[in-house]
């Protein structure tokens, strides 16, 4: 009887450990990251990452969470996101991007005839779409003497930098047929701007369409047309003028009407014919493979004597539409003490040093990608 009792307690002992609550792992039920949140880790494991806009997920028994998702996209952060046509920065409804983020369209279709234009307005945003499309864009010039930039610009998705948009930009008279100015792509990377100087009053038609050579036919861009009325002397160089000094004195390198007053005396292509500095200087190299050279006299040797060419503020240099090469040569008027190509942009500058005194001679022509003809000034610095 004693023996049948231990039988039995061993048995119930065993079952028991068989039951809830014994030692055995469970099963795992570790899930994967999702879009609103990742699944609970296993015991002593690690919760999944939390998807975009969701939580991490909750550790397992002795784990740790997981790591919490990126933050949902918002409209109106300033950062564009891939369900975003724009993001402007704000939820403002009327400029150029709305509150949900898309595009607000400044033209009215159809607008492919100078007869069915859309009036321009600020901003103007509009689309090529479909392939062929064509958009004209009318404006109004109020006041005489009026320049006009007008520009392809993305919206803000950098599309003209990526050559996403690549457009060809015309601006016609009032007739839809007399092309004023056109171009592909000198704005931005393969985005266009035009340039018109000194229009007259009247009525005017902007022509927009994709490049042949555009990587996408359809897109979405915006157009920005600026009007500056040309007055000289004002200190804000306008595209009519060729300089703007401030003033409409003459003898300074700007004349009255904002012209450059050119300052070399022409033959004046060696040593024997040079030019005296004076400052401030401004020539001209034309014809293509026209030699410029002035004197310049050291009346006590110097450490150092610098000849640098300038666009005279016409930013040539940098875009490298001006291309110049400086030489100093020693007072027999041959010699090359110094050489500069290609310093400032395109345009060069030469340093030569320890100098005696004497008259010494800087010559300018042109680089390889030198225009006809090539306006420039020279600067001249003695230490």
């Amino acid at each position: 009887m004693k023996r049948t009792i231990l039988v039995l307690g061993l048995f119930v002992t065993a079952l028991a450990a068989c039951g809830e609550g014994a030692g055995l792992p469970p099963r795992s039920n570790a899930a994967s990251s999702g879009t609103s949140g990742a699944g609970p880790g296993g015991a002593g494991g690690q919760g999944g990452a939390g998807g975009i806009g969701g939580a991490g997920g909750v550790g397992g028994a002795g784990g740790q969470g997981g790591a919490g998702g990126k933050p949902a996209p918002v409209c109106g952060d300033d950062a564009l996101d891939p369900d975003e046509e724009c993001d402007d920065g704000n939820g403002d409804a009327g400029d150029g991007c709305s509150p949900e983020c898309t595009v607000e369209l400044g033209e009215i279709e159809p607008n492919d005839t100078p007869g069915q234009a859309s009036p321009y307005k600020d901003p103007f945003p509009a689309k090529i779409n479909p392939e062929g499309d064509v958009d004209f864009v009318s404006f109004t010039v109020a006041a005489a003497n009026t320049s006009v930039i007008a520009r392809i610009l993305d919206v803000g998705d950098g599309g003209c930098a990526t050559g996403a948009i690549d457009t060809v930009l015309e601006i016609r008279a009032a007739d839809g047929t007399t092309i004023l100015a056109s171009d592909d792509d000198a704005g931005e990377g393969a985005c266009s701007r035009a340039v018109l100087p000194s229009l007259t009053p009247g009525a005017y038609l902007a022509r927009i369409v994709a490049s042949a050579s555009a990587s996408s036919p359809t897109f979405v861009y915006r157009l920005r047309i600026d009007q500056v009325v040309d007055v000289c002397g004002d200190g804000q160089k306008t595209p009519a003028e060729a300089c703007d000094d401030g003033n409409t004195a003459p003898g300074d390198g700007c004349s009255p009407t904002c012209s450059i007053e050119i300052t070399e005396t022409e033959p004046n292509g060696t040593a024997a014919t040079a030019d005296a500095f004076l400052e401030p200087w401004n020539g001209v190299l034309t014809p293509l493979g026209d030699v410029d050279v002035v004197s310049v006299v050291l009346s006590a040797p110097a450490a150092s004597l610098t000849a640098t060419t300038t666009d005279q503020g016409t930013n040539a240099c940098a875009a490298k539409t001006l291309d110049t090469i400086v030489d100093i040569l020693a007072p027999n008027g041959t010699t090359v003490l110094a050489t500069g190509d290609d310093i400032v942009g395109n345009c060069g500058s030469a340093l030569a040093m320890n100098l005696a005194a004497g008259t010494y001679f800087v010559r300018m022509r042109g680089g390889s990608l030198a225009k006809n003809p090539s306006p420039y000034g020279l600067q001249i610095v003695i230490q």
